[in-house]
């Protein structure tokens, strides 16, 4: 009885690893942000130098993380996602550590009304940041936090950059200030020396300095931000001692550019965990804890088996290389198979894709990723289209490949209107176009 007690504080975690890699990799759908993250960290893991031998608009730490545990096992979509599955326990053991059995309720907001919990880049941020709350409680953790902060920046420049205030302007102590900033500066010293190392460095600091836009707050999810924001200041005027609470407030500029709900969620589990803190008095374990428990694991099933309604039928596991431990819907696989059997056939052409879902193919298909591939605006600006036009002007021998459906993007509606032009439409397969010149 009393090893089953003991048992009992490790019931959450595994409830939570099952619903988490259940779904990840069997009930949701692949997506087109998961294979672009999967991607870039299958780039850095075969060798290729971000910036250079593939396009980005974001800085590699991210997927550089994503990739170690590529090296021991391998590089496939379960190692991926097994890495996410450690980011999320760790951020569920950081709450379960401030917030008791109340971390629940924040938990329960991964799940509404729609389970978000892909991974990317923004779930690495919400880690950071409770790492940074967790060593200001702490002692001697000056240079550790300004570590984090500096790893912050180097994910989502914006953001690492407000998180600088609070963390110093809030000490009085010169060396504790010295410290976090010497802990600021090694890990984006050491990325710049890789960029200098990499010939990446010029490309690396245009695209860094570009990306500081506010983005559009006129809408919903702008006016609920205002909101929390109001609260949290209100919070901050009572408790003005505690800087977790000053830390939060910048922590919801991950909601820029984009001003979105999935960006939205996170200032909403940032808001919910100051306002807990400052609410939560100490509680000894009891009954409640398994009484909740009980009542959030039926809410996250309920919410679970109610979205699997809006989901297409799909095969898990599937024989497609790369993905073959993921759900992937029938239409997909139908239109993935069709295509890759007509590259197949081809295996000795040069394939360029004027689509956003290359590195889908491509990976599948064991093909080379280039610089042609997920084109961006925040690379080829539209204003500056001859760069993008002269991709197809220079590769006259390469067999092109157009998504029908997926030709919302200015830059690809440009580059397909010119190679309409100049090309011969030869064959379609599926809902893909192929063109030759």
């Amino acid at each position: 009885m009393k090893q089953l007690n003991k048992l009992k504080k490790y019931f959450p975690y595994i409830f939570l690893i099952i619903i988490f890699l259940l779904w990840n990799l069997v009930i949701y759908p692949i997506d087109e942000k998961e294979i672009i993250n999967y991607g870039f960290a299958h780039n850095i893991y075969s060798g290729l130098v971000p910036y250079i031998d593939f396009n980005m608009n974001t800085t590699p730490l991210y997927p550089m993380l994503m990739s170690v545990l590529f090296y021991p096992f391998g590089s496939n979509i379960l190692v991926f996602h097994l890495t996410h599955l450690i980011i999320l326990l760790a951020i569920c053991i950081l709450l379960f550590k401030f917030l008791k059995e109340k971390a629940w309720f924040v938990i329960l907001l991964f799940f509404l009304p729609f389970p978000n919990l892909i991974p990317n880049y923004t779930w690495l941020l919400l880690l950071f940041y409770l790492i940074i709350l967790y060593l200001e409680n702490q002692e001697k953790t000056d240079l550790l936090i300004g570590i984090i902060i500096g790893l912050t920046i180097l994910t989502k420049q914006n953001l690492g950059l407000l998180l600088i205030l609070p963390s110093i302007l809030y000490m009085k102590k010169p060396k504790k200030i010295i410290k976090r900033i010497i802990g600021i500066i090694m890990p984006i010293l050491l990325f710049y020396i890789y960029t200098v190392i990499t010939g990446s460095s010029s490309i690396f600091m245009s695209l860094y300095f570009k990306d500081f836009s506010i983005g559009n707050f006129f809408n919903i999810y702008g006016l609920i931000l205002l909101i929390i924001i109001l609260y949290t200041i209100k919070i901050i005027t009572k408790h003005k001692s505690d800087i977790e609470n000053y830390y939060t407030l910048a922590f919801y500029s991950i909601i820029m550019p984009y001003f979105d709900f999935e960006h939205l969620k996170y200032c909403l589990i940032a808001f919910l965990i100051i306002l807990f803190l400052n609410r939560t008095e100490e509680e000894k374990p009891n009954k409640k804890f398994s009484q909740r428990f009980f009542v959030i694991s039926i809410i996250i099933c309920i919410t679970i088996l109610g979205s699997m309604m809006f989901i297409k039928p799909g095969e898990y596991p599937n024989d497609i290389k790369h993905f073959e431990y993921r759900f992937i819907s029938k239409d997909k696989l139908y239109e993935t198979k069709v295509l890759n059997n007509y590259i197949k056939k081809n295996k000795d052409s040069e394939f360029i894709f004027l689509t956003p879902n290359s590195y889908y193919f491509k990976l599948a298909n064991n093909l080379k990723i280039n610089q042609y591939d997920l084109l961006d605006k925040d690379i080829i600006e539209t204003e500056d289209i001859k760069t993008l036009l002269n991709i197809i002007e220079s590769n006259r021998s390469a067999i092109y490949i157009i998504d029908r459906e997926n030709q919302d993007k200015e830059y690809y509606k440009t580059a397909i209107k010119q190679l309409k032009n100049k090309a011969k439409k030869i064959k379609t397969v599926g809902v893909y176009d192929i063109y030759v010149f």
